[in-house]
């Protein structure tokens, strides 16, 4: 995409705060939670945002979900899984699509990142049931980055946040160190943060998949020209269908109707209320699935029964506490 076009998509992502729209899309979302639980919104975007939002997951910096910095293997939840993940704050497209889907639940705490599947990623069924806990800090910082604020302003003091939290110890890094001091200083600091514990509330998986159909091996055009007319009319014709022999499929194991296939469409929301059994078929190799996802968070009661320590991966580095992030 041009960056008029990006231009574009982001003054309509900076002016969408309380439109016709964002409304209208609001009182369905509801709508659908409220009659089953689980919601289906497709064209959430108009056409040119959406394709922003799809460039721009193209050349994040991915991690490996449940490796590195992003190891979960202490979680009681333990699902098996395999993808990748990004932050979505740093970036304005980003953002501003996750502004979006924030606003869709206003008074909740926005939980978003970025996934991709490729060659055979997928998630085992699990019911996303897994509470959270953030610090007085990190609350302030997401209700900031998510207000009204321009997004090119939010995403850089975004930026800048992370960069200074990337400085900070904490009690894992200074553990492996052996440096006493390193961990006490990490264990007064993390005695100093006061965290509010939340749960999931809502789920969501926004898919930005287009696939281009290739030529077939040997294929011979007898001009130019008529190599690129079939090209662009093949294109035209596929370049948002998404088949289900891609794999990729969001299953619904908790459906009336059994376990309920969905196709990660481009530009199509996936919402349900939490907790519900679900899964992620595996990729077939040789395509991308794409998506935002994550939750709408509301503050959960203090020292509930499941209630455990788990922190947000987009600041797990800086700080002592952790939690799990399953993509859809």
């Amino acid at each position: 995409m041009s960056a008029k076009g990006q231009s574009a998509a982001v003054r309509w992502l900076d002016s969408v705060a309380s439109g016709a729209r964002l409304r209208t899309l609001r009182r369905e979302l509801r709508r659908q939670l409220a009659a089953k639980g689980f919601a289906k919104l497709p064209e959430l975007l108009p056409e040119h945002v959406a394709e922003a939002v799809r460039q721009a997951l193209k050349v994040l910096d991915w991690e490996q979900a449940g490796e590195g910095a992003r190891d979960d293997a202490g979680y009681e939840d333990q699902v098996q899984h395999h993808f990748s993940i990004a932050d979505v704050e740093g970036d304005v497209v980003l953002l501003g699509a996750a502004r979006f889907l924030a606003r869709l639940l206003p008074g909740t705490l926005p939980n978003f990142s970025a996934a991709c599947y490729r060659g055979r990623d997928h998630i085992a069924p699990h019911t996303d049931l897994v509470p959270e806990t953030y610090s007085m800090e990190e609350v302030k910082q997401l209700r900031r980055a998510y207000g009204r604020g321009d997004l090119a302003s939010a995403a850089q003091g975004w930026r800048r946040w992370r960069e200074s939290r990337a400085e900070t110890e904490n009690l894992q890094d200074a553990l492996q160190s052996d440096d006493l001091a390193a961990v006490r200083r990490a264990v007064e600091q993390g005695a100093r943060a006061p965290s509010v514990p939340f749960r999931r509330w809502v789920a969501a998986a926004y898919y930005l998949n287009k696939d281009r159909s290739r030529l077939l091996p040997g294929a011979f055009f007898t001009s130019p020209l008529l190599e690129h007319c079939m090209l662009e009319t093949r294109r035209a014709k596929h370049s948002q269908d998404w088949k289900p022999s891609f794999g990729g499929q969001f299953v619904d194991l908790e459906s009336e109707e059994g376990a309920a296939k969905h196709s990660p469409d481009f530009n199509t929301l996936v919402a349900f209320e939490v907790p519900r059994l679900h899964e992620v078929s595996a990729v077939r190799k040789g395509h991308a699935r794409y998506s935002l996802f994550g939750w709408w968070l509301v503050e959960d009661a203090p020292h509930a029964p499941h209630a455990q320590s788990l922190k947000r991966p987009a600041a797990k580095a800086e700080a002592k506490t952790k939690r799990r992030k399953t993509a859809k």
